[in-house]
């Protein structure tokens, strides 16, 4: 199991929700870059499989640490 899996069959412009799975049972879960910001980036921890059942304990989380900047441009003059 250990290696790189993607969420989405083709590469596009960037990377969709991946995967990266280690021999050492570690996890990482990145979010995609095509899509809108989400609130975390990253989250990683270790895995288990029982059965046909993949068990992801997240044991860190990486915020987004995002700001928009709306002062810069006033939407409502």
């Amino acid at each position: 199991m250990e290696g790189i899996w993607q969420d989405y069959f083709i590469m596009a412009d960037g990377w969709s929700n991946r995967f990266f799975f280690y021999s050492d049972n570690k996890l990482d879960f990145l979010y995609s870059q095509m899509r809108y910001i989400p609130l975390a980036q990253e989250m990683h921890g270790t895995y288990e499989v029982k059965g046909n059942v993949l068990i992801f304990k997240v044991k860190e989380i990486i915020y987004n640490s995002y700001t928009p900047e709306y002062n810069k441009i006033d939407i409502y003059e």
